[in-house]
């Protein structure tokens, strides 16, 4: 409404319709700790994400010619690279393209 104001009337009406409706309650879950047992439950499924599902041709292509021909410089081991990736906590993506190979 513009430049105008609800009446009193229109305002209690408005009021009554939003009763119940979950806004402004306080969550079932708030303040609850999550159970040890949960946590671990949401951990196995996550994992099992990809547990009965397979990627397509087109996806499995992808990912094989994006890892083809990738090597490391002479001077540069894959203990190195595991070294930096532990202590700095990156990715090898990410290691790889701060030497300028990816």
């Amino acid at each position: 409404m513009y430049s105008r104001r609800h009446t009193e009337e229109t305002k209690i009406k408005i009021s009554l319709s939003r009763k119940g409706k979950g806004i402004g309650c306080i969550p079932w879950n708030k303040d609850k700790k999550m159970s040890k047992d949960f946590i671990e439950k949401q951990k196995r499924n996550s994992s099992r994400f990809w547990l009965g599902k397979s990627r397509s041709q087109k996806t499995k292509d992808k990912i094989r010619d994006s890892l083809m021909g990738k090597k490391l410089p002479e001077d540069i081991t894959e203990e190195d690279i595991q070294y930096t990736m532990k202590k700095h906590r990156l990715t090898r993506e990410e290691v790889l393209s701060r030497l300028g190979k990816k």
